[in-house]
């Protein structure tokens, strides 16, 4: 389960969003915030305000994968 409530982070603006799916895809035109949504939800950042909880933890707590568009270029790799 992942709850969203009051997100406002950069171009990010989610006033309320409960999503119960154990897989998620995220898809929009560049420059829409999806990689920004994923930050915050991957506990890579914080957000400005606004709350984001997996399981009802905060995302630096949760175990979660994320594989970006080019899985080649991560922040792991360059």
């Amino acid at each position: 389960m992942i709850r969203i409530v009051n997100l406002r982070h950069r171009i990010v603006d989610i006033p309320d969003l409960a999503v119960d799916a154990r897989h998620v895809a995220v898809i929009g035109p560049n420059g829409s915030g999806k990689t920004t949504l994923l930050s915050i939800c991957s506990g890579i950042e914080e957000p400005r305000r606004g709350t984001v909880r997996l399981l009802g933890r905060a995302p630096a707590a949760v175990k979660i994968g994320w594989v970006g568009e080019f899985p080649d270029r991560t922040l792991l790799f360059s």
